[in-house]
């Protein structure tokens, strides 16, 4: 039994067997005030802090995750991650561009010629059919021939390069066109580079075009007109 002085508050362990039978007051060996000595049932317990008394769960370790799972973390990271830098991007060279610019102008000579002779035998016929002369036939041909070239590269150009980035000829040799920050670029950015862009380029006597070569971040003059990058894929 735990007797507790209510003066002093000293305290003392005694076996309940040594205290006499019918002691109701007892004596503080400490400050010598008297007081009623406690029934077994109002013994107050010493307890210990519940910092003691609380085991301390520690947190399970977390299951591995689903590979599932984890491939859909992958992938919505990756849709969410940021481009490229410029610097982490790997940059098309200046010869590998004239390969793909080369395969671009045979393709598009070709359907220029096949068109331009359709167009030829349909305005010949029609002139033949009103008694026009072969000069008026021969003016009439070139004209239509020459505006149809130019809205057929025109349209190439611009289309191919807004829609994918890339014209037939960059598939061909694994380059694209993209946006200063590796981004894809859109029908405004891509007319302003292959319109104005490369015409500036080309009245310069090519030099925009050499500029490819000798640039830090390999850009011709219509590529920084248009704040674009040629990269590899």
């Amino acid at each position: 039994m735990l007797i507790r002085c209510p003066h002093c508050i000293f305290s003392r362990e005694v076996p309940e067997e040594q205290i006499p039978a019918g002691t109701t007051r007892i004596q503080c060996p400490k400050c010598k005030q008297r007081f009623d000595l406690p029934r077994v049932a109002e013994v107050t317990e010493v307890t210990e802090p519940e910092s003691a008394m609380a085991p301390v769960q520690e947190p399970e370790p977390a299951a591995p995750p689903e590979p599932e799972a984890q491939e859909m973390k992958d992938a919505e990271f990756n849709a969410t991650a940021k481009p490229a830098a410029a610097g982490e991007l790997r940059l098309a060279g200046f010869w590998i561009r004239v390969a793909a610019s080369i395969i671009d102008s045979i393709l598009v000579t070709m359907v220029q010629l096949l068109m331009v002779f359709i167009f030829g035998l349909a305005t010949s016929a029609l002139m033949d059919a009103g008694g026009y002369g072969d000069h008026q036939v021969a003016a009439a041909v070139g004209i239509t021939g020459q505006l149809f070239a130019i809205f057929v590269a025109l349209f190439y150009y611009v289309f191919m390069t807004g829609y994918c980035g890339q014209t037939l000829g960059k598939k061909a040799m694994g380059i694209r066109v993209v946006d200063i920050d590796g981004s894809p670029i859109g029908y405004g950015c891509a007319f302003i580079r292959e319109v104005p862009g490369k015409f500036i380029s080309t009245v310069l006597l090519g030099i925009g075009y050499l500029m490819v070569a000798f640039t830090r971040k390999k850009q011709g003059l219509h590529d920084k007109i248009a704040s674009t990058l040629v990269i590899r894929t």
